[in-house]
């Protein structure tokens, strides 16, 4: 891929499915490796999603609302189907961005049906959802987004700082596992890492209900809790927020706790596999939006061991 149009294309194919199996391996492979790629790639499926929630709208019959029949008019008269060549499939996404933002509201308004979609950021990113919640989102999280007549919930996978929008009559419910954290309006971030049984809420203005199983808490200002495997571990602990600016902070870290957030950091990172002799070395430094390959080099030399990635592990030895 040697030119931004051959990338855009492969984007798309990545997209529509049109790319065979070793093609797609390869595309993911170099993705893994390239930031500039994996912002790309999400700026342009954020667009897709939205191409097809406006697909979506299209095949609902017609309203008395004269308002939805004008967006409905527009819509179909803009619309490609997916498999539109880059340059097109770039300029209709330019029409049906700002009409979703009118058309979704409109649909809710007026038929009360389920709003819902899925997103994964390739890198630290920022969406606000219909209800005008914003999220920051952690490279790698994935998040599905339900609006229904009398509740918001949002399955996260991930780590995400969320500002919600205040709505009495609608609760904000957030699944990370099997815990669940209710809000009305506050600002708060949940870590919820795949395969660990561990859930971290920290509360930074307002009140939300931790449940997990039949335990139940309620955190405010400045609070904290850890759920492991459905037992809660402990509270008022700060939350470290330094990834929300894109920084990566390690602070007197053993060499596990530095892997540990560096799998949540980089995308690229799908396990760490730690060998040798016990280490009771501790760091403390800071990245700013570092390539990880600066930031292992670096860590290299603090610990003085060999930490490599390789297909997607990073493995640490003596």
């Amino acid at each position: 891929m040697n030119n931004s149009s051959e990338i855009e294309n492969q984007i798309i194919r990545r997209l529509t499915g049109d790319m065979t199996t070793a093609e797609q391996a390869e595309f993911d492979a170099l993705m893994r490796t390239d930031s500039n790629l994996q912002r790309q790639f999400a700026d342009m499926q954020a667009i897709w999603n939205l191409s097809a929630e406006a697909k979506a709208l299209q095949e609902f019959e017609q309203s008395r609302n004269a308002s939805w029949i004008q967006i409905k008019d527009t819509i179909n008269a803009k619309h490609v189907a997916k498999k539109s060549f880059t340059k097109r499939f770039m300029r209709v996404a330019a029409v049906l961005v700002p009409l979703m933002v009118l058309g979704v509201t409109v649909w809710m308004t007026a038929f009360n049906r389920t709003h819902e979609f899925t997103y994964t950021a390739m890198s630290v990113d920022t969406i606000t959802l219909p209800d005008q919640t914003e999220l920051i989102l952690n490279a790698g999280t994935t998040i599905e987004y339900f609006d229904r007549a009398g509740e918001r919930r949002l399955r996260l996978a991930g780590m995400a700082h969320l500002h919600v929008a205040r709505d009495e009559q609608r609760p904000f419910i957030v699944k990370a596992g099997d815990t669940k954290v209710r809000v009305l309006g506050t600002e708060f971030n949940v870590e919820n890492i795949d395969g660990r049984n561990r859930v971290k809420v920290d509360v930074e203005s307002g009140r939300v209900r931790v449940t997990s199983h039949d335990n139940k808490i309620e955190l405010t200002a400045n609070q904290s809790v850890t759920v492991e495997n459905g037992k809660f571990l402990g509270t008022e602990i700060p939350a470290d927020n330094s990834w929300v600016n894109g920084s990566l902070v390690f602070d007197n870290a053993t060499i596990g706790e530095v892997a540990d957030k560096l799998m949540n950091y980089y995308p690229e990172i799908c396990d760490v596999r730690i060998g040798g002799a016990p280490d009771t070395t501790r760091v403390t430094t800071k990245f700013v939006r570092q390539p990880l390959n600066e930031v292992i080099e670096e860590l290299n030399i603090h610990f003085n061991r060999k930490i490599t990635l390789s297909d997607g592990y990073l493995v640490i030895s003596n």
